[in-house]
């Protein structure tokens, strides 16, 4: 898609400032302002440490070898932060009503093991040096016609060009309708001109009108995008062609639209055009086919002429391909399995709440429904040519072969103000239960036939640096969500006279594991070791290599206590993120 060079009139951001305290030295416009966020992201690595096995020959769970560690591990959970993980609903009677209740087993709070078992993986994903390809791989969409970045340039390119004094859009015109499963779009009739369209001069009571669309006596639409600013042309479709061949839209396109259409921050519903179709035998719009980074046929649409466009490349071109390998697993893939491969040698009990169960949980409240900055924040989530100096007209956006920026995780906040302080039951809060900070879980997790490096990356992910925390539930951006994890190993001695399987029962009893704890700082050297080797730096620290260090950062609690932290840590207002600053690294973070 990219082709022509139309270029408008430069516009500038809005002057006016909106967040002071994020201003720089120098005044309060909002081109000052540095990039802010609640998350940050730990770098891509550079090389994958894959396990110390192969697809084949894996250990599974039908013999035991003295090499071999089996056992469990008792995690002991402190809250640092309130924490919400959402229970399940009791009744179905309203799928609109969110359950406002913490998770609980047999009315006593836990965390799911699910929860664990996601932000262990997660973490030992990161500490492993393993592949990457836990993500969504998603087509994104934009609009760029008055960005002050790149992307106004790359929008104009694929949407028009001047020629002379008139501007040749390269978008098409057409009708959207239903056949059967699938949906079509009828392109409209070419005139003598070879144009399926044309600007029309809207009068001012026509100026005024939501996204709608009106049937001409000739079998044309004229079609009202929507006011917006002084806006004094509409849209007049030429009826359609039945002559041509209909055009298939991909599923996959369709499913973008709607997803896209859901992540807008402020969308009006009228202007969906698949939902215009449930009531209306054909709706009017404009399209535009091109071929994505995989050479298929796609097809983008929209109820107006300069719509949203998708990229030609998704988030999975922008993942080096050898992190994505399945030749050879790595270690979380060798510890937790896969669907084609292998089980998983780990098993994640619920954590179960300890302590006053009257006195555990802090006011039910109403935050407010973050509109965070999605993928689409391009100076968030990808790498940038020249870092924070990288000028506007170069930031790399979705279409630029470059890389995103990593491991996505949010920064701990203490004495956030996160609560409304009441209920607030509409589409903008969500309603919550937190348990209170310095709140106490118990849970046990289970493990089969680990080495002593797998056992040592099972324990690292847990039981972080002194100061380093995880987060984990909802309202990560709010501040909710930290807690510090303590690991109790036990192994099983399988190969003494008290081994699990040389009897059946002692005494009246079925006969037990026999589990003797054990100090794991062995298997957390030997885990380290093997990891900077596998890197080539043998004598390094583990912790002390520059990707671990920003993970570091972003994982230390001391950092709360900076001054002005939590602003630091804050979303920025809409105007500011229109100014394209990057997002710095982990460690410019003061």
């Amino acid at each position: 898609m990219a082709y022509g060079n139309y270029s408008q009139k430069k516009q500038s951001p809005p002057k006016k400032y909106y967040n002071n305290r994020n201003q720089n030295k120098g005044g309060s416009n909002v081109k000052n302002v540095k990039a802010v966020a609640p998350y940050n992201f730990i770098p891509l690595n550079e090389k994958v440490v894959y396990s110390q096995w192969e697809w084949n020959n894996i250990p599974g769970f039908q013999s035991y070898s003295k090499d071999k560690l089996s056992g469990e591990i008792k995690v002991t959970i402190q809250t640092i932060t309130p924490v919400f993980i959402r229970g399940m609903k009791k009744r179905i009677e309203d799928e609109k009503q969110k359950n406002s209740e913490f998770y609980k087993i047999n009315e006593n709070a836990a965390i799911p093991g699910t929860s664990l078992r996601g932000l262990t993986r997660n973490m030992l994903e990161i500490i492993s040096f393993g592949k990457f390809n836990n993500f969504e791989d998603k087509t994104l969409f934009y609009r760029g016609l008055a960005d002050i970045s790149s992307l106004r340039k790359e929008y104009n390119n694929n949407m028009s060009s001047v020629d002379g004094k008139s501007i040749k859009y390269k978008f098409n015109a057409g009708y959207l309708q239903k056949n059967g499963f699938d949906y079509q779009i009828i392109p409209a009739v070419k005139n003598e001109n070879n144009v399926q369209f044309e600007r029309f001069k809207m009068d001012n009571s026509e100026k005024k009108l939501k996204f709608t669309f009106v049937k001409q006596t000739d079998g044309s639409f004229k079609v009202f995008s929507g006011p917006m600013g002084n806006k004094k042309k509409g849209w007049l479709i030429n009826e359609p062609d039945y002559n041509t061949k209909a055009i298939t839209i991909p599923e996959e396109d369709i499913e973008s639209y709607k997803l896209d259409f859901e992540n807008k921050v402020q969308s009006d519903k009228s202007e969906n055009l698949l939902e215009k179709c449930k009531n209306t035998n054909i709706v009017p719009c404009f399209y535009v086919r091109w071929k994505d980074s995989k050479e298929k046929d796609r097809v983008a649409f929209g109820h107006t002429g300069f719509f949203r466009l998708a990229y030609n490349k998704s988030i999975d071109d922008h993942v080096p391909q050898f992190l994505k390998k399945t030749d050879k697993p790595d270690m979380s893939e060798a510890i937790f399995g896969d669907t084609e491969h292998i089980a998983s040698r780990v098993a994640f009990e619920d954590a179960n709440f300890v302590g006053d169960k009257n006195n555990c949980f802090e006011q039910t409240t109403s935050p407010k429904i973050l509109s965070s900055p999605k993928p689409t924040t391009f100076q968030h989530y990808l790498e940038q040519p020249e870092g924070l100096k990288t000028p506007k007209n170069k930031l790399n956006h979705w279409n630029r072969n470059t890389p995103i920026r990593g491991h996505k995780l949010y920064w701990h906040k203490e004495n956030a103000s996160w609560s409304e302080g009441k209920i607030i039951n509409d589409t903008q809060h969500t309603i919550i239960t937190p348990i209170k900070k310095g709140a106490t879980f118990e849970g046990l997790i289970r493990f089969e036939n680990l080495t002593e490096v797998e056992l040592g990356a099972l324990l690292v992910a847990l039981e972080l640096k002194e100061n380093l925390c995880h987060k984990i539930g909802m309202a990560k951006p709010l501040g909710l969500g930290s807690i510090k994890i303590k690991p109790t190993l036990k192994l099983i001695n399988r190969h003494s006279e008290k081994g699990r399987y040389t009897s059946l029962f002692s005494t009246d009893q079925w006969h037990t594991a026999q589990y003797t704890e054990k100090d794991h700082k062995q298997y957390v050297q030997k885990f380290e070791k093997y990891i900077c080797e596998k890197l080539g730096k043998k004598d390094a620290s583990l912790w002390e290599t520059e990707r671990m260090q920003e993970l570091k950062e972003m994982l230390d609690w001391e950092k709360t206590s900076i001054p002005g932290w939590n602003n630091k840590t804050d979303y920025l207002q809409l105007a500011e993120f229109k100014n394209r600053s990057v997002l710095p690294k982990p460690s410019e973070v003061k």
